[in-house]
């Protein structure tokens, strides 16, 4: 009895889209598909895309640190695995795409300072948006 109330609901709401004039479809198509809707669509899928590929690699390749004999493989993966499912999405989107400003440039020289002899780079340069929300 339940299924078919559940059946008919459904029904009566998918007739009263077609029926209902208030709905105003062809304004909702001229938005819908304007050209910014479709390149943010396009947009979203890319990302989403990469971020399956990107956190399938990483995750496989956490996944064997973890099962390593090795204490320090094994802690660095618990490590990291903790870190980043303790810290919101939000905030590690922000921190990303604003670690240009914490850091300006990064490089390759001497440790522990800023003397960049062999390599540097501008941070804001390496970390676009588009790379800041991948990660």
């Amino acid at each position: 009895m339940a299924s078919a109330v559940v059946i008919f609901l459904l029904a009566q709401f998918l007739w009263s889209l077609v029926t209902v004039k208030n709905y105003q479809w062809d304004v909702f198509a001229q938005y819908f598909f304007n050209d910014a809707i479709l390149r943010g669509l396009r947009l979203t899928l890319v990302l989403t895309v990469v971020s399956i590929i990107g956190g399938f690699l990483l995750g496989a390749l956490l996944a064997l640190m973890r099962l390593s004999s090795s204490a320090i493989l094994n802690s660095a993966a618990f490590g990291y695995v903790w870190f980043f499912r303790s810290v919101p999405l939000l905030v590690q989107i922000l921190v990303w795409y604003n670690l240009g400003y914490l850091y300006p440039t990064l490089g390759l020289g001497t440790p522990f300072t800023t003397n960049f002899w062999i390599y540097e780079v501008q941070t804001t340069s390496l970390i676009l948006a588009f790379f800041a929300a991948a990660l």
